[in-house]
Formats: C-alpha cells, sequence, structure tokens
C-alpha cells in the first residue's frame, strides 16, 4: 500500500523539524512514492528503499532510472539482513508484526538520536516523542521516535 501524499508530506515535516544526519532508509519502500520524496527534499543524503517484493522493486528500479535521484538507491533484500550503523532516519510504513520484529533490530543497531518515523503503526512498549494526526478519512497517525529518549533504547556501547 502506497503512503499518502499527506502522509509523505507530514513525514518530510518531521524530518525538517527534527534535523538529522546519515543515511535515510526505508523499510518496506514498496512502489518508492516516500523514497522518491525523501530524496528529493534531501538531495545531499544517501537515501536507500529496501523491498522483498519483487514487482514493487523492480518498478522502482526502473523509476529511478526515468527520474535520475542520484541520491536514491533500491535493494531487493529482506530488510532484516541489512544493517543499519550508518542510519540517521529509518521510515517504515509495515504491519504491527513487522514492527515487533524491528524492535530488537532497532534497539541494538541504531544510536542516540536517530530518528525513526512509522507511518500509521505504532512500536510498541516505544514512547513517541511527537504523534502526528492527519486530517484524512482514516485519522492516520505518523509516529516520530528518537532513539534515546526513553527507557526503551538500548544501544549497544
Amino acid at each position: 500500500m502506497p503512503s499518502s501524499r499527506k502522509a509523505i508530506a507530514a513525514v518530510l515535516q518531521l524530518l525538517k523539524e527534527t534535523g538529522h544526519g546519515g543515511s535515510i532508509v526505508d523499510f518496506g519502500s514498496g512502489w518508492g512514492s516516500a523514497c522518491f520524496a525523501v530524496s528529493r527534499a534531501f538531495p545531499d543524503q544517501e537515501v536507500r528503499g529496501y523491498e522483498n517484493s519483487p514487482v514493487p522493486y523492480l518498478y522502482c528500479i526502473l523509476a529511478n532510472l526515468l527520474f535520475r535521484r542520484r541520491n536514491l538507491r533500491f535493494f531487493y533484500r529482506n530488510f532484516h539482513s541489512v544493517t543499519l550503523d550508518d542510519a540517521g532516519v529509518v521510515l517504515c510504513y509495515l504491519y504491527p508484526g513487522a514492527m515487533a520484529t524491528l524492535k530488537p533490530k532497532f534497539e541494538q543497531e541504531l544510536g542516540p538520536g536517530t530518528v525513526v518515523v512509522s507511518n500509521t503503526f505504532a512500536m510498541r512498549q516505544w514512547s513517541p516523542r511527537r504523534i502526528v494526526e492527519l486530517k484524512d478519512i482514516y485519522r492516520t497517525q505518523i509516529y516520530l521516535y528518537v532513539m534515546g529518549d526513553s527507557e526503551f533504547s538500548r544501544k549497544r556501547q
């Protein structure tokens, strides 16, 4: 399911407000709508989309050839196999079960100050820094987490 324009606009606004460094990683990048928007908004930062469904992945590869976003790369890979050492931001629009499996990975690999933005689905047992509720028919919520903000963050030393 692609992110809506309103959701993407809210994500971009949150990223601009938080100020961040490092790569921007989209787990479950799907058809690439968020990745393309983020790569345009932050042209000096590397943006990586990870997708394990072949059709959306191939679409993104072809679209990136057409749009030529030099700071954007897509990978056909399960995001559990990805190392997040250089990530400054992780974007997610995943179902609750996937979010639950990512929780320990994030807690182990993401450093203090790393931003996690989740479209629609909250990370259980984490306290968001901010929740943006969209003015759409679903009242979609965008969750902003910053590693180190609360007791959930147990970053490696």
